[in-house]
C-alpha cells in the first residue's frame, strides 16, 4: 500500500472558495473568459464582476471598475459591435443595468 500525501496551501485571511477556484466569483470569472465582450477595461482598472445574465438573447456583464480616481459601475453586452468610445459609467449597478437594457431595447428597433 502506498501512502499519498497531499498538501494544499491556503493563505490566511484569503477567500478559501476563490483560492480553490470554486464559488460565485470563480464561476463568474469562467463565464467572463468564455464570452467576447464589446468593450474591455484598461489594464490599470481593477474589475470586480458582480453578475452575468442574459437579456434579449445577449449576455450582459455588470462590473465595478476601480482605479486611483475612484470607482464606477458598468454593464457591457456581447452584441458583436465594439464600442467606439467608453461605455456609460454609473454610480450604482442598478443604473448601469437600466442603461444597458435601454440600449439593447433600442438595438431591436
Amino acid at each position: 500500500m502506498k501512502i499519498v500525501r497531499e498538501h494544499i496551501n491556503f493563505e490566511r485571511s484569503g477567500d478559501i472558495k476563490s483560492q480553490m477556484d470554486i464559488g460565485r466569483k470563480a464561476t463568474l470569472q469562467r463565464m467572463n473568459n468564455g464570452i467576447e465582450w464589446d468593450w474591455y477595461p484598461d489594464q490599470e482598472d481593477d474589475e470586480e464582476i458582480l453578475d452575468i445574465f442574459e437579456y434579449k438573447g445577449f449576455n450582459v456583464k455588470v462590473s465595478k471598475l476601480s482605479d486611483d480616481s475612484g470607482s464606477a459601475y458598468i454593464a457591457i453586452a456581447d452584441t458583436g459591435e465594439p464600442y467606439l468610445d467608453d461605455p456609460v459609467f454609473s454610480k450604482d449597478p442598478d443604473t448601469a443595468i437600466r442603461v444597458m437594457k435601454n440600449t439593447l431595447d433600442d438595438w431591436e428597433r
